[in-house]
């Protein structure tokens, strides 16, 4: 008789201790999961925001102006490349819309760069005219999200104007999807009219690129300091 009572506690004792091995491990894992997911948390939010967005415009099907062989979403999307290339330099974290000939909605642009978190958002495009006649460089801001927007747009169009000594057609304003869409300060940079046979050749041009490219980036860290 007492054996078997013996007997039944040590097998409660053995029954006991594998609850508490099975628990045990069952809080580790959990522990371990959470940190997992915490760690993986935190390096997708570091990884995903953004100091800069910077969208090349148009792309994929979308080809833009055009003048023979030059594409104005080539063009775009070329300055773009080393706009971001001056500025992560500089140490800014540079994220584009599109980095290769890809198409974009136009809706989809401004939330993208809102999910990054970006503080400036720069969409860079080139100009065309019905007659051939257009020229110069012009930069847009919209007037519905305050005078950060302005400010950005004046650095900017100042430091292209300065880099490229283009004829300068000024800041204007203008209610653009992606201006009016983003939450952060946003320009829309029109580098040039493509219908233009000298400045479609400028644009063409890889050193002309970049000077439009330094001219951009020069404003935003004006901006941004």
């Amino acid at each position: 008789m007492e054996r078997n009572k013996r007997r039944k506690r040590r097998r409660r004792k053995r029954i006991m201790r594998c609850i508490l091995l099975t628990l045990l491990i069952a809080t580790i894992l959990l522990a371990l999961a959470i940190g997992f997911f915490a760690v993986r948390h935190f390096y997708i939010n570091i990884y995903h925001q953004a100091d800069i967005i910077l969208d090349a415009g148009h792309g994929g099907k979308d080809p833009g102006a055009n003048n023979g062989d030059a594409i104005e979403k080539e063009i775009t999307l070329s300055i773009a490349k080393m706009t971001q290339e001056i500025l992560e330099d500089a140490g800014y974290k540079v994220k584009m819309i599109r980095e290769e000939d890809c198409f974009v909605e136009l809706t989809e642009r401004p939330e993208i760069a809102n999910r990054k978190n970006a503080k400036i958002y720069v969409s860079i495009h080139c100009n065309s005219s019905e007659d051939g006649e257009g020229n110069g460089i012009e930069t847009f801001y919209t007037e519905q999200k305050g005078e950060s927007d302005q400010e950005l747009a004046e650095k900017i169009h100042k430091g292209i104007i300065k880099q490229t000594e283009a004829d300068d057609r000024d800041v204007k304003t203008a209610d653009y999807t992606v201006l009016v869409r983003t939450k952060m300060p946003a320009v829309l940079i029109e580098t040039g009219f493509l219908t233009n046979s000298t400045e479609c050749e400028l644009l063409k041009d890889e050193e002309y690129q970049k000077k439009l490219a330094k001219g951009i980036a020069e404003g935003i860290i004006l901006y941004l300091n």
